[in-house]
């Protein structure tokens, strides 16, 4: 997790960071748009992102997606 430093101290997944300029991937929104949106925190989206997948290998989202980000969103697509 990558903190912002802010006054809230909001942490946000590190996999969604471009290394090593620390911009966020641009492919992030795409991911976003396909996840499901059906809860008020942005939970259900987290899980998905840590949880092994069988589209990919038994790898989690977040591992792959630094690496391979239409492969996730793929496998998001297929899912949602």
């Amino acid at each position: 997790m990558a903190d912002d430093n802010s006054q809230d101290h909001r942490r946000h997944p590190r996999f969604q960071f471009d290394t090593p300029n620390g911009e966020v991937n641009p492919r992030v929104a795409d991911l976003l748009a396909v996840l499901p949106q059906d809860d008020d925190t942005g939970w259900s989206a987290v899980f998905w992102c840590y949880h092994p997948s069988r589209a990919l290998d038994g790898r989690t989202p977040a591992e792959v997606f630094p690496s391979d980000p239409v492969r996730v969103i793929a496998a998001a697509s297929q899912e949602f």
